[in-house]
């Protein structure tokens, strides 16, 4: 949409164009959703006549008044998924020029009024206006373009000129959103359902990491038996310098690096949670700007971009809000029963880890509680992917002899409160081969 603007003025006059934000993106407006309102004000700086970064704010943060923003090209007023832009057009034979952007913020009781009443239809919208304040020189006209739109890459693309695919917002992770919403897009292509390319993506992703998990727990077991073969030296260590810590950490750091054993290993679980954090804040970001996605329904689920809200409570929990959400609790149960088939250990520092995992789990389920039911498909789906995965690796671990069967468990020492003998060749407790340095009994110095 092109406006023009003529002046009639006998002098020069100041003038501003204002436009105003969009009011009418739905979402649930009860609980934590309404605390977090998806709504910018974006302008690209111009320099040298080419676009530079895009200025990106938060609506909401302006109250009244004006706030300039000097040598922009345009402004827009944007949510996750649309877009309204004001974009004043270079004069005939000209170049685009750059202007001071013109932000009105609400007046005084405006911003709680209009948006009250908003938020009580379902709508969000802030009461802000966009435009630009410039001089109109008598009998010179002015050209402004408008696009009111999706941010849709395959719509964005065809304003290439004014950079209007910067209006989508990949964030840090960018590098991984882009090739995941390529998945995504491949993926529904050839299935026509968003929630099973969702599934689709999440074994590609399982597929790419399963190399890292078999590593971490083929590790975990190496050490945990090693923690087990050195227990009785360990409590002969702590039982002689018991009275001089500082002497019992170093004796026990010798006998670690002395027999190839590090502790820190058995924390392997919690380590490749961290590792998956890069791959987790992509796919909020996924869910967040891929429009396709919204009002796109999935077994009883309405939106993948809003939680599932399968019922309507009479009350609200804090921190949950009065709607109930399944995903959640589905996926916290589902990695509680994982987290519970992993090997069990007498060893304090393995106990701890499995507390700490479960906290953690737990921990989870509040903070995904309000997230996209697109992103609890991915992470249910994960679940249970983890599940076959783990049963695949522990099977490939016996076979190579890095973890005993369960036959074989009375007899290699893993069992603390029994160690027994040891199997020929091992350095358990029960050993009477010859001593691996290191091992036996522990001498002071």
């Amino acid at each position: 949409v092109s406006v023009q603007f003529d002046g009639v003025w006998s002098a020069a006059t100041d003038v501003h164009y204002d436009i105003l934000g969009a009011k009418r993106i739905r979402f649930d407006a009860s609980g934590r959703a309404a605390a977090y309102p998806n709504q910018w004000i974006s302008a690209p700086h111009l320099g040298g006549g080419a676009l530079g970064d895009l200025d990106r704010g938060a609506a909401e943060a302006i109250e009244m008044g004006e706030i300039r923003k000097e040598g922009v090209a345009w402004g827009a007023l944007e949510s996750n998924y649309f877009a309204q832009v004001i974009r004043p057009l270079p004069s005939s034979g000209g170049q685009l020029s750059s202007f001071g952007l013109l932000l009105l913020g609400a007046r005084p009781g405006e911003r709680e009024t209009e948006f009250a009443a908003l938020q009580d239809a379902g709508y969000q919208g802030w009461p802000m206006r966009v435009g630009f304040r410039r001089k109109v020189e008598p009998g010179v006209p002015h050209e402004y373009a408008v696009f009111l739109g999706p941010k849709d890459p395959g719509v964005l693309d065809q304003h290439a000129s004014w950079d209007a695919i910067s209006l989508i917002d990949y964030g840090f992770f960018g590098w991984l959103v882009r090739p995941f919403l390529w998945l995504l897009r491949l993926f529904d292509s050839f299935v026509g359902s968003w929630g099973i390319a969702i599934i689709l993506l999440t074994f590609c992703i399982r597929g790419v990491l399963h190399p890292v998990n078999k590593k971490n727990m083929r590790q975990m077991q190496i050490q945990q038996q090693g923690m087990a073969r050195l227990k009785p030296q360990m409590e002969e260590i702590k039982e002689r310098y018991k009275n001089d810590p500082p002497a019992q950490h170093r004796k026990m750091q010798e006998l670690f690096k002395s027999e190839g054993v590090n502790p820190a290993a058995m924390f392997g679980g919690c380590l490749f949670i961290f590792l998956q954090l890069p791959v987790w804040l992509a796919l909020i970001q996924t869910f967040t700007i891929a429009i396709e996605l919204r009002q796109t329904s999935f077994l009883w689920v309405d939106d993948l971009t809003r939680p599932d809200m399968l019922f309507h409570m009479p009350f609200s929990l804090p921190f949950l809000g009065d709607w109930f959400n399944l995903l959640p609790i589905l996926y916290v149960i589902i990695s509680i029963v994982n987290q519970r088939m992993m090997p069990k250990s007498d060893d304090p520092q393995a106990q701890m880890q499995q507390k700490m995992m479960s906290f953690m789990l737990i921990a989870f389920g509040f903070i995904f509680y309000s997230f996209a039911s697109g992103l609890m498909v991915y992470f249910i789906t994960s679940a249970l992917v983890g599940i076959v995965e783990q049963k695949m690796i522990r099977r490939d671990l016996r076979a190579a002899g890095i973890m005993p069967t369960s036959s074989e468990s009375k007899d290699t020492g893993i069992d603390n409160k029994n160690p027994g003998p040891a199997k020929p060749g091992s350095s358990g407790a029960g050993n009477s081969g010859p001593a691996r340095p290191g091992q036996g009994k522990v001498r002071s110095r």
